[in-house]
């Protein structure tokens, strides 16, 4: 009775160690991640299908978005690393419109996922109304289609960084609906 109270116990402990799939099904695709304690999803928010938001943190929710490109990957993702110049300028355009100061662009960078989709980043942080921002661009390439997530933070809300990191490690797609 003992070994199977102990093996027992040992199942439920590893079921509760699983994380749920958080599933965003678009025409050209499924995108799915781990779900996040406390996070909310909002769907068809300003034109983007999903934008996952974090609990409130420094009187602000950071948030991720999700979106599929349409593009399949003939799509020139060299563009992405060779633009960085025009991403920047675009960058700035956008600054001086919203009343906003560069403070920093993040580098791009090309890195691999959990499930071997190639990743390609960029970002900047900005000032606007005293405040400063941290805003990242994630280009995916999962199974022959694009993918775009954009993250948006406070700055002082760090760890926000490492959850958006996290769903993009975890992020795997299937078919369309």
């Amino acid at each position: 009775m003992t070994k199977y109270l102990a093996v027992l116990s040992l199942f439920l402990f590893s079921l509760v160690g699983f994380a749920k799939d958080l599933t965003m099904p678009h025409k050209s695709g499924t995108l799915i991640t781990v779900e996040k304690e406390d996070w909310e999803m909002g769907k068809n928010m300003f034109g983007i299908p999903y934008m996952y938001f974090s609990p409130k943190k420094n009187g602000q929710r950071s948030n991720i978005t999700f979106a599929a490109t349409g593009a399949d990957l003939n799509f020139d993702t060299t563009n992405i690393a060779s633009g960085m110049s025009d991403y920047e300028s675009m960058k700035k355009k956008w600054a001086m419109k919203t009343e906003s100061k560069i403070e920093s662009f993040v580098p791009y960078r090309l890195w691999s996922n959990l499930y071997g989709h190639k990743v390609h980043q960029v970002g900047f942080t900005y000032k606007n109304e005293e405040k400063i921002y941290v805003e990242n661009s994630f280009y995916i390439e999962c199974k022959g289609k694009m993918y775009f997530s954009k993250s948006l933070r406070l700055e002082e809300n760090k760890a926000h960084e490492k959850e958006f990191e996290d769903l993009i490690k975890h992020i795997d797609c299937g078919e369309g609906v």
